[in-house]
């Protein structure tokens, strides 16, 4: 398995330990348990801590607040469809 972003490439080794389908589509999710980091488990960190938040990291009341909220809140409804 490799796991890479622009930055850090990871080779861990590990299990496939559940299956999901998507209800709308043919993709489906694997949850992977990490056996191994093989000695890479700082740059997996990396690859965690430098990914893009998907919550607002700083909340304007004049700014739209509720505009905000309510466009995270559906963005994590559709992704769990």
């Amino acid at each position: 398995t490799e796991i890479s972003t622009m930055k850090y490439t990871v080779h861990p080794k590990g299990i496939i330990t559940g299956i999901r389908r998507m209800r709308s589509s043919d993709q489906v999710i694997c949850f992977v348990e990490i056996l191994d980091f093989e000695g890479m488990e700082t740059e997996y960190l990396q690859i965690l801590f430098d990914r893009i938040p998907t919550l607002p990291q700083s909340l304007t009341r004049d700014f739209g607040l509720f505009s905000l909220l309510w466009r995270n809140i559906v963005y994590r409804l559709m992704r769990t469809v």
